[in-house]
Order: C-alpha cells, then sequence, then structure tokens
C-alpha cells in the first residue's frame, strides 16, 4: 500500500522492516529516519529489564554503530552498493560493496541496525537494488548474485528506511518490486511545525 494511516512509521518499520518517507523537500524525512532508528534501536536494548539500569546509570549510545546512512546520487551504483569487479594490482577482482559490511555487522550483533537510504529516488533503484529485493523479501535466506558466485542473506535485525522527495518524482514511475516491499509515509508540509 501507497499510504500506511493506520500504523505509526515505527510500528511500520517494526512490522515490514523497510519504510520509505516521501515528501517535499524540507520536510524532516532524512532527521525522522534516524529519530525512528535511535528510537527502534533503543526500544530494543531496553526491552530487557537487565538493560534498564545500565543504560541509565552509564548513559550508554546503544545506537553507536548500529545507524548506517548512505547519501545515494547519480554516480552510486549496484557495484559501489552490493558487489562489482575491479582492477586490483593488474587483475581483475570481485569486491564486496556497503551492503555486505553493514549485513555481517547486523549479522554479529544481538541489537538492530538500520539502513538509511537517503533519497534513494535519485538512483535507478531497479539496478541498484537488483537482487536485494528478493534478499529483503526472504530474509536470512542466502540470494546468489550474478557476480562472482557471491551470495547475500539480509538478517532479521536489519531494518531499511528511504528517504524520497516527492518532488523529484512520480509513484507511477518506482518499480512495482521497491513499491510492495516497503511501506510508504509521506511527510508533507505542517504548518504547526
Amino acid at each position: 500500500s501507497l499510504n500506511e494511516e493506520v500504523f505509526s512509521e515505527i510500528q511500520g518499520l517494526q512490522y515490514k522492516k523497510a519504510i520509505i518517507l516521501y515528501g517535499p523537500p524540507g520536510t524532516s524525512k532524512t532527521h525522522s529516519a534516524k529519530r525512528l532508528s535511535k528510537a527502534l534501536i533503543t526500544d530494543h536494548y531496553l526491552s530487557k529489564a537487565a538493560n534498564v539500569k545500565t543504560y541509565f546509570e552509564k548513559e550508554i549510545d546503544v545506537t553507536e554503530n548500529r545507524i548506517h546512512r548512505l547519501q545515494l546520487h547519480t554516480n552510486y551504483t549496484y557495484e559501489d552498493f552490493v558487489a562489482g569487479y575491479q582492477l586490483v594490482a593488474n587483475e581483475t577482482k570481485v569486491i564486496k560493496g556497503k551492503l555486505f559490511e553493514i549485513c555481517k555487522a547486523a549479522e554479529e550483533d544481538n541489537l538492530p541496525h538500520v539502513l538509511i537510504l537517503d533519497e534513494i529516488n535519485r538512483v535507478d533503484l531497479s539496478r541498484l537494488f537488483g537482487e536485494v529485493f528478493s534478499a529483503l523479501e526472504d530474509r536470512n535466506q542466502e540470494i546468489d548474485l550474478s557476480i562472482g558466485g557471491l551470495s547475500l542473506s539480509i538478517p532479521d535485525n536489519l531494518y531499511v528506511i528511504g528517504t524520497m522527495n516527492e518532488i523529484d518524482f512520480s509513484l507511477e514511475q518506482i518499480d512495482f518490486a521497491l513499491r510492495r516491499r516497503f511501506l510508504w509515509f509521506n511527510y508533507g508540509f505542517k504548518e504547526d511545525v
């Protein structure tokens, strides 16, 4: 669905594990994505009674190294995000992209990790995501990639928040594969803010 008013953003994130915040520029989409990330991770940490005392006594930042933000742009590619071939010392090698690093960090942790994809409409999403569409849907299952015999698995504790300026896109232009894998939340102009 393109309008998830029955859910709050945090509920949508907990349920679907992937949401899009879209609206005009300057409506706090990126700020809200960071705030939602902190709330999700902190809430999960505090759900264990033993952590509550530690959290408040030591004032620890449980979100440190658990929020990963990528600013997307037209030159950001599948090779940067997932994997690609690169020439290293006169030899062609398969190099894993940023997503592998983020998935590994999440797999080795008990707390949630959040990947913020800022301005995802500035890239060719079908090309950037490739097999990631399937990996998002089939968490913890190995998805074979078309490059170098690699496979990718997105862990259950990796959440994705995309931000999108609606001035730069039309929903009809957004790949249906992307549309159905995310819950969408409109961030419009709020006069009271």
